[in-house]
């Protein structure tokens, strides 16, 4: 699957051809997440992670985060709560997807 080439360049197309919102997707293992942290008053900071085969994603301050079988915007949600109010009074925090062709990936491992 192509990636796109806007300024959201971490989302995949669907097979619509539409960057699906954090609420359609489920996170796998292999994922490529693109996170963007947006606070009032700061810019917003983008962060790309890839998932661990554990499933885990690694961020900023709060450390380790499980990421896999969870829904974009239960991650978001769970990221957003570790953050505030420990670190931040307000935090909005988006996640877009690129899901990795696992069948290269895979087959090149064998």
């Amino acid at each position: 699957m192509q990636q796109t080439k806007t300024a959201e360049k971490y989302c995949a197309p669907s097979e619509t051809g539409r960057i699906e919102s954090s609420s359609i997707f489920t996170v796998r293992h292999g994922d490529i997440l693109g996170l963007t942290f947006s606070a009032p008053l700061l810019a917003p900071v983008i962060h790309v992670e890839r998932v661990s085969p554990e499933g885990m994603i690694t961020l900023p301050m709060i450390g380790p985060v499980r990421a896999a079988d969870k829904k974009g915007t239960e991650l978001e949600t769970e990221i957003g709560g570790r953050y505030v109010p420990r670190y931040y009074k307000a935090l909005n925090v988006r996640i877009s997807q690129a899901r990795p062709d696992h069948r290269f990936s895979e087959a090149a491992e064998e």
